[in-house]
């Protein structure tokens, strides 16, 4: 999912429909807050993340916008419609959270074989014995967290910064690996990779590398 945008529905000119705030909207004749928005599909990109987002914000799809795939000036897109099953306070502050999509990117990648839900903030230079390699950057978040958004946390803007400045991590390597991506976790970052086939991975935190490990 990228190039998230908010889409204002016609029928949210009506007078059923007040804006509450984020462009997010209550229908006061059924009670429930609903919330649209449009995105561009990436490459491969099925029925996840969008799955993952409904289910982490307990919404669900509403009408005739549930995520079908249209095809805009060559660029396959999709709108969602999202609603809640009521107007209680908790689930205000679900959609509202889930509002913070708008303007990221969103993607499902694996670790230790479970599917995780996060930011992709762009891709990292690694740099192996004066050799470049571009992997992508991702910050977990939480599907079990009640109180997640995706808004950007401290310290996600330096540690991707550092890695989209490109890091050499030739010190730390010996022989042969596969890059994956790098993981921004924890107030911490991971660089994922495979070595004889096994998972490892070097930590750093702000101040830098703190250690290589065997992922268990």
């Amino acid at each position: 999912m990228k190039n998230i945008k908010i889409k204002k529905l016609e029928k949210y000119v009506d007078e059923e429909h007040e804006e509450i705030v984020f462009s997010v909207y209550k229908n006061k004749s059924v009670n429930y807050y609903s919330f649209a928005f449009e995105y561009e599909l990436e490459e491969g990109e099925g029925q996840y993340p969008l799955e993952d987002l409904l289910d982490k914000f307990s919404v669900s799809c509403h009408g005739d916008y549930y995520g079908q795939e249209f095809e805009e000036d060559g660029v396959k897109k999709a709108i969602v419609e999202v609603i809640t099953s009521s107007d209680s306070i908790r689930e205000l502050i679900d959609i509202l959270s889930l509002s913070t999509i708008i303007d990221k990117q969103v993607n499902n990648f694996t670790f230790k074989n479970y599917e995780y839900l996060g930011i992709n903030y762009g891709d990292a230079k690694i740099i192996i014995n004066d050799k470049e390699i571009i992997v992508p950057i991702y910050a977990t978040r939480n599907v079990r967290n009640e109180t997640e958004t995706f808004c950007m946390k401290y310290p996600e803007g330096q540690l991707s910064s550092t890695f989209k400045k490109g890091c050499d991590i030739s010190e730390y390597i010996n022989g042969d690996v596969e890059l994956e991506y790098v993981m921004l976790d924890d107030s911490k970052a991971f660089v994922i990779y495979k070595k004889d086939n096994q998972d490892y991975q070097l930590v750093y935190d702000i101040k830098g590398f703190v250690k290589d490990e065997l992922i268990p």
